[in-house]
C-alpha cells in the first residue's frame, strides 16, 4: 500500500462549510477519482482519511493537509494530484501530494493571515493581541476565564492585516477567531486564512 500526503487549498464560499462537510466532500472525491483507496475494515467500511489539523468553519487555507492510502504502488504523485483535481468541488485543490515525512503528532504550529475591517490603528491591534487575553472559554466543566496569549507564538499588524503564529499541538491547539474576538466589537469583520503548518522548529510540516 502507498501512504499519501495531500496538500490542499480551501478557498471562497467553501469557507461556509462545516469540517463534517468537508471531510464527506473529500471522502467521495476520492471514491470518484479512480484511485484504488484503502477503506476501514468492519461492517460500515468508510475511507481511511486523517486530517493533520482540521479547520474551523468561516476560515480560509492556502495550506491544508489530509492523509490517506491506496492499495496501488505504482502510481505517481502527479497522477495522484490530477486525478484528485479533476472531481473535487470548487473551491478546493489539491497543490501536490507526497509520501509524509513528519509524523502527524510533530504538527505544532500554524500561521494565519487574518484581514480586519476596524478603525484601529496597527499599533493598538498589536498591543491588544500582544498581552494577556482572558477570555470567559468553554470546557468540559463548564465556562471559564482562560488566557489565550500562551497560545500566541508570534503577532505582527500591517494594514489592518494581522499575521499570527499559534498552537496547533493535537492537545494545545487555538482557534485564532478567539483572538479576534477578544478585540470585540472593534472589528467590524474579519476573514481568517491559514498559511501554514509547522512543527516545534518551525519547519513547514510535510
Amino acid at each position: 500500500m502507498l501512504s499519501v500526503r495531500m496538500f490542499f487549498s480551501k478557498k471562497g464560499t467553501i469557507r461556509y462549510v462545516s469540517h463534517l462537510d468537508l471531510s464527506r466532500a473529500i471522502s467521495r472525491a476520492l471514491v470518484r477519482s479512480g484511485l484504488d483507496i484503502v477503506y476501514s475494515e468492519g461492517y460500515n467500511p468508510h475511507v481511511k482519511l486523517v486530517f493533520i489539523q482540521p479547520l474551523s468553519i468561516f476560515q480560509e487555507s492556502v495550506y491544508e493537509a489530509a492523509d490517506f492510502r491506496i492499495h496501488n504502488e505504482d502510481i505517481s504523485f502527479e497522477e495522484i494530484t490530477a486525478a484528485l483535481n479533476r472531481v473535487l468541488p470548487e473551491g478546493l485543490r489539491v497543490m501536490f501530494t507526497a509520501a509524509p515525512v513528519m509524523d502527524i503528532s510533530e504538527c505544532a504550529y500554524a500561521t494565519y493571515s487574518i484581514k480586519l475591517d476596524t478603525d484601529m490603528s496597527d499599533d493598538e491591534v498589536r498591543d491588544e493581541l500582544s498581552g494577556e487575553m482572558i477570555i470567559n472559554k468553554k470546557t468540559k466543566s463548564g465556562y471559564k476565564d482562560v488566557d489565550i496569549s500562551e497560545f500566541v507564538k508570534s503577532v505582527s499588524v500591517k494594514d489592518s492585516v494581522v499575521e499570527m503564529t499559534v498552537c496547533a499541538a493535537c492537545n494545545r491547539c487555538l482557534n485564532p477567531a478567539l483572538a479576534i474576538g477578544y478585540l470585540g466589537d472593534k472589528v467590524r469583520s474579519h476573514l481568517i486564512t491559514r498559511t501554514g503548518l509547522y512543527n516545534e522548529k518551525m519547519e513547514k510540516f510535510i
